[in-house]
C-alpha cells in the first residue's frame, strides 16, 4: 500500500512549488483553515511537511495570534502526527530565528545562537523547541530554516525590484557591499527532497552556496531582464532618511543576512545539485 505525504499549507508560494515539483511523491493536502488538527486522518501516512503560518504581514496583528498560529498550531499537529503513528515531521522554520543580521562578518550557520527581535521569529522558535521535544528514534523531526525565497511567481521585495529595474531611468542601487543569503526555490526543493529521502533528523539551512550583495542582485537581475541601465550610489543622507521611513526595506537593501549553510549542503550531499544566483531568476522571470 502506497504512503502518503501529507502538506499543511499548500496553499503557499512554498507548498504550490512543492505539489509542482516533487512529483516523485503521492502527497495529500489538508486545509487548516476550515478543519481541525483531531480530524486529521494519518492512515497510510509515513510524513507531515508543516508549512502553514503567518509571516510578516502590512497590517498589525497581535503578538499572541502570532504563537496561535506559527507555535501552538504546529505543535498540535505534530503531537497528533506522533499520536497516529506518522514516523517523520518536516517543519519549515524561518532564517529569522537567529534575529535581523547587519553585520558583514557576523555569519549564521546551524550552531548559532538564535536571538529573535520579532514575533514571526520569535513564534517559529518556540515552535521548534516545542516540537523537537517530541523527538525520538521513531519520531523524526527536520527543522528547515530557508532564507529570503525567490522563483516563479514570487512576490514582494524581488517583485517589486524587478519593477523598479523596468520604469527607473537611473537604478540607486550601485556600490552596496552587504551579504546577504538567498535560496532560489529550486534549491529550497533540492533541500526538502534530500530530507524526505535521507529522513534526516536536526537543524537545516535553505540557502544558495553563496551570499549576495544588493549591486550583484540588481546587477544580475537587469541582466535577466535585460536592462541595460546605469547604476548609482545614492547619498548617504538620502540612505539614512530611507532607514528612517522605512527601516525594514532598508535592512533588505543595504542591511547584512550572511548565512554559512555548507554544513547542511555536505550532510544532505546537495552541492553539486544546487544551482546558482543567475540560473534562479532566469527561471523566476522566464515568461
Amino acid at each position: 500500500m502506497s504512503e502518503f505525504i501529507v502538506i499543511i499549507g499548500t496553499e503557499s508560494f512554498i507548498g504550490n512549488h512543492i505539489l509542482k515539483n516533487l512529483i516523485d511523491y503521492n502527497f495529500k493536502e489538508f486545509d487548516i483553515k476550515n478543519d481541525t488538527i483531531s480530524s486529521l486522518n494519518l492512515e497510510n501516512v509515513n510524513t507531515i511537511i508543516h508549512l502553514a503560518a503567518i509571516v510578516h504581514q502590512t497590517k498589525s496583528i497581535l503578538n499572541s495570534e502570532y504563537f496561535r498560529v506559527n507555535s501552538d498550531l504546529a505543535f498540535e499537529t505534530a503531537k497528533e502526527a506522533k499520536i497516529q503513528g506518522v514516523k517523520h515531521f518536516v517543519f519549515f522554520s524561518t532564517i529569522k530565528v537567529y534575529g535581523d543580521g547587519g553585520y558583514d562578518d557576523l555569519v549564521y550557520n546551524e550552531k548559532s545562537i538564535c536571538k529573535p527581535t520579532d514575533s514571526y521569529g520569535k513564534s517559529k522558535l518556540d515552535a521548534e523547541k516545542r516540537i523537537n521535544s517530541l523527538a525520538d528514534e521513531i519520531f523524526k523531526v527536520s527543522i528547515i530554516r530557508p532564507s529570503m525565497v525567490y522563483g516563479k511567481g514570487v512576490k514582494a521585495n524581488m517583485l517589486l525590484l524587478s519593477k523598479l529595474i523596468q520604469k527607473l531611468p537611473l537604478i540607486p542601487f550601485g556600490n552596496i557591499k552587504n551579504k546577504r543569503a538567498m535560496v532560489s526555490i529550486d534549491n529550497l526543493m533540492i533541500t526538502l527532497d534530500a530530507i524526505l529521502n535521507k529522513k534526516e533528523t536536526g537543524v537545516y539551512l535553505a540557502c544558495d552556496r553563496k551570499v549576495v550583495s544588493t549591486t550583484q542582485l540588481v546587477e544580475t537581475l537587469m541582466k535577466i531582464l535585460e536592462r541595460n541601465k546605469k547604476l548609482i550610489k545614492l547619498p548617504i543622507f538620502i540612505q539614512f532618511l530611507i532607514k528612517f521611513i522605512f527601516p525594514h526595506q532598508s535592512r533588505r537593501l543595504f542591511g547584512s543576512f550572511n548565512v554559512d549553510a555548507s554544513a547542511t549542503h555536505s550532510r544532505l550531499q546537495i552541492n553539486e545539485k544546487l544551482i546558482d544566483l543567475e540560473t534562479g531568476l532566469k527561471k523566476a522571470f522566464e515568461r
